[in-house]
């Protein structure tokens, strides 16, 4: 992280996020949702410009500006159930009116930001379209939220395309900026924040396992029902909180196993869930910085995952049962030892919650804070041409 953060500068007056969409579950989003509300308090202005779709909680608790009225009938978004092949003549035929209106409508928007506003690309697709529409503003830093080496040629085109309008992009980890200032392009380690936790969870007395996240084939949550199912005494249980494409599958497994697991569904709130909770489990092949353990350590929960990534490193620190990745057998292991071993859990929880200090959102606001006064200066803060 960005040491030795600079004192709040009174120049500095907006923020806008500039996001892909705007809906749960998204750890991005959360982590969107958490500085935004920080830096409100600090008396900033901050503005989420959302390109897709957007809980209806947003729009109640910040100031939310649809970027663009109708892009789910004018393009192929993955996830809008109108997105469909039989669409593309559609499509076609409404772009080219839709697109200069498109246009129009965000250097309208821009055209209100102060001279210095620190614009923050959370989704690098909606830098794209910024750029595009002719909206270069001066103090752009833009975001990688997945572990860098594991980016796909389409991230990755999107990130050098992000980087040529941006100051600079922030990585999740040191090792992540790293390889990005070895690819040419400027960058600076700036981790996500995570909430602080209203009480510290019992982990010595519950019996309760939990995983937070997407249901999707990379997180691997297959893994933790068979290796629950396997190891688990009969006074635990597992609780699964989460929705994506590999639901029906879990649940068949879950259905199949002799064990106490229950697929919960979405959450809004993941504190009762932690407050609950005696250990966090993340079978994930891969993490940016994963969210879910930065909230367990708040809540001082010790957590569980495959050591998969510089970001599962990071966020899970020295209290955190790390083992090599896919291998099953000794999750199972660090699993049953945890769960049977309860003044373990007690310690291993207090050194998570010590750990998960540096990450709280008042810290994180204090580093963009001094992110901003070293950027300002190199840039032009008169309103760039559009």
């Amino acid at each position: 992280m960005i040491s030795s953060p600079a004192p709040e500068s009174p120049s500095l007056s907006r923020v806008v996020f500039v996001m892909d969409d705007l809906h749960r579950p998204n750890g991005i989003v959360s982590a969107v949702d958490l500085l935004a509300s920080h830096m409100r308090q600090r008396g900033l202005r901050v503005d989420l410009l959302c390109f897709g779709p957007c809980d209806e909680e947003f729009k109640e608790s910040h100031h939310v500006i649809t970027a663009m009225p109708g892009r789910r009938l004018s393009t192929e978004m993955a996830g809008y159930s109108r997105s469909k092949p039989a669409l593309k003549p559609l499509r076609r035929a409404i772009t080219p009116v839709w697109w200069p209106l498109a246009k129009a409508r965000l250097r309208r928007i821009a055209d209100t930001w102060e001279p210095g506003t620190l614009v923050v690309g959370a989704g690098l697709d909606s830098v794209r379209l910024l750029t595009q529409a002719g909206v270069r503003p001066a103090v752009l830093v833009s975001q990688v939220h997945a572990d860098v080496l594991a980016l796909t040629q389409q991230q990755r085109s999107l990130l050098h395309s992000a980087a040529e309008s941006s100051c600079t992009i922030t990585a999740l980890t040191p090792e992540g900026a790293e390889e990005l200032e070895r690819w040419g392009l400027p960058s600076v380690f700036l981790a996500n924040p995570a909430p602080e936790a209203r009480e510290q969870a019992d982990v010595e007395h519950s019996r309760t396992v939990v995983y937070i996240g997407r249901l999707a084939r990379a997180k691997q949550v297959d893994h933790l029902i068979e290796a629950f199912a396997h190891v688990a005494p009969r006074d635990w249980k597992l609780r699964i909180y989460g929705a994506g494409p590999m639901e029906g599958e879990l649940r068949a497994m879950v259905e199949g196993a002799d064990a106490d697991i229950e697929l919960c569904g979405t959450v809004s709130d993941v504190a009762p869930v932690l407050n609950g909770a005696a250990i966090h489990a993340l079978p994930s092949q891969a993490e940016g910085l994963a969210m879910s353990i930065l909230e367990a350590n708040m809540a001082g929960v010790p957590t569980i995952a495959y050591n998969a990534t510089p970001g599962v490193r990071l966020a899970a620190g020295p209290s955190a049962r790390l083992v090599a990745l896919d291998d099953r057998r000794a999750f199972e292991e660090a699993l049953s030892e945890l769960m049977r071993d309860d003044a373990a859990r007690a310690r291993a929880g207090r050194q998570a919650r010590e750990h998960g200090r540096a990450f709280s959102a008042s810290a994180v606001v204090d580093q963009w804070m001094s992110l901003w006064g070293q950027l300002a200066p190199r840039a032009e803060l008169a309103p760039a041409p559009r």
